[in-house]
């Protein structure tokens, strides 16, 4: 969901912005300005009843001020991809102007960041991430301090890779507005991206105790706590989702991969029968048991034909598997006997890690690959690292 902006409240005056004195002025004079425009127009209406009519006079093009209001009319009931678009073509007239006092300017300037981002927001729904990221840049250029024009721009760089100046506008959106649950999140996402896991740790803690009642919190830090071995605190992260969302497939699934590679296989298989039960085609689901039916130590709980049957079924579920995919179905292919199969599979897992995998990460893949070359499979009691859950637009 993207983030939302009102204009300006055009009652009871066309420039009221967020009850400042200066605005109250500006509401002066705005009803200084209609007064005026009223008066002439009567004394016309008067002249023209008691003389002979006259010729034309000729028309007055709007003043910069008067293009400044007519875009703040319009903001208060623009909805439209071409309504803001009209509203950056009156500003930009005005902005162009020597004659537009520095009050009048700033107005302008901050009223056409808004047009832009929400020129932006239609852009996204149109599924044009470029499009609305070249908004969001120039709606903050206009405009510094107008948070959710950051934090748009914050989640466009982070879909886009660039997570470091992700990082900094979802830092100046929690100076400005650090209440926001969501700019904490999504900075934590940036530096969980960045390899920063206990920086990432703290700010999800930080969105947990300003909305404590989000499970997707818990699942993010749980994904944090796993990478940094601390079994516990994800179980404990996993267990408060499920509760907080007892639909929440994903956690089920996050809480089962821990059990297994605690070596709690009872547990491991039941979280992922109710996970499957609440989404059936859930690939992480699959990937999991086929990863505990491959490599765990308990005889009762392998079944490597199942596990390769099921890793495959993962890949074809995912549309777009990450290595942990490859990895699993070829850990089923070794524990099956069949190292042909593992040590090409394999290859491919460690070529799709090869690109945003950690060295330590390609190391293990690596001394995998090395074992099923040599024909052996082994019990590792180990997963894969869990996938992040991306950014949030609100």
């Amino acid at each position: 969901m993207v983030a939302k902006f009102s204009p300006p409240n055009p009652h009871p005056g066309p420039l009221e912005f967020d009850g400042s004195n200066t605005m109250k002025r500006w509401n002066a004079l705005v009803v200084l300005v209609s007064f005026a425009l009223s008066a002439a127009l009567f004394a016309t209406v008067r002249s023209t009843a008691a003389d002979e009519p006259a010729p034309a006079a000729k028309k007055k093009s709007p003043t910069a001020k008067e293009f400044v209001l007519h875009a703040h009319k319009r903001a208060a009931v623009a909805k439209s991809e071409g309504d803001f678009a009209a509203i950056i073509y009156l500003l930009d007239r005005a902005l162009r102007s020597e004659a537009l006092t520095p009050k009048y300017a700033d107005y302008a300037k901050q009223l056409k960041g808004w047009a832009h981002n929400k020129t932006g927001e239609v852009q996204l729904e149109k599924d044009r991430e470029s499009a609305a990221l070249a908004q969001f840049e120039q709606a903050v250029e206009l405009n510094p301090e107008h948070w959710k024009s950051r934090h748009n721009r914050g989640v466009s760089y982070a879909v886009s890779g660039e997570m470091a100046k992700a990082l900094k506008d979802f830092t100046k959106v929690i100076e400005l507005k650090p209440k926001f649950a969501n700019a904490w999140f999504n900075r934590a996402e940036a530096q969980m991206a960045l390899g920063n896991v206990a920086a990432a740790i703290t700010d999800y803690e930080a969105a947990i105790a300003v909305s404590p009642r989000d499970a997707g919190f818990y699942f993010a830090r749980a994904a944090a706590y796993r990478q940094q071995g601390k079994a516990e605190q994800a179980l404990h992260d996993y267990t408060q989702a499920i509760e907080l969302d007892t639909s929440n497939a994903a956690a089920h699934v996050g809480r089962g991969d821990v059990y297994s590679g605690a070596g709690n296989y009872a547990e491991a298989a039941a979280d992922f029968r109710k996970a499957l039960k609440l989404d059936k085609q859930s690939a992480a689901a699959y990937r999991g048991v086929a990863w505990m039916m491959s490599t765990c130590t308990d005889i009762r709980y392998r079944d490597s034909k199942r596990a390769v049957s099921f890793a495959e079924r993962a890949i074809e579920l995912a549309g777009d598997p990450g290595f942990q995919y490859y990895e699993t179905l070829a850990a089923g292919h070794a524990a099956a006997g069949a190292f042909g199969e593992a040590v090409a599979v394999q290859q491919k897992a460690i070529s799709l890690a090869a690109t945003d995998a950690s060295d330590a990460v390609l190391g293990r893949l690596r001394a995998e690959l090395a074992q099923y070359e040599r024909g052996e499979a082994f019990p590792t009691d180990r997963v894969a690292a869990p996938p992040q859950a991306g950014p949030r637009r609100q």
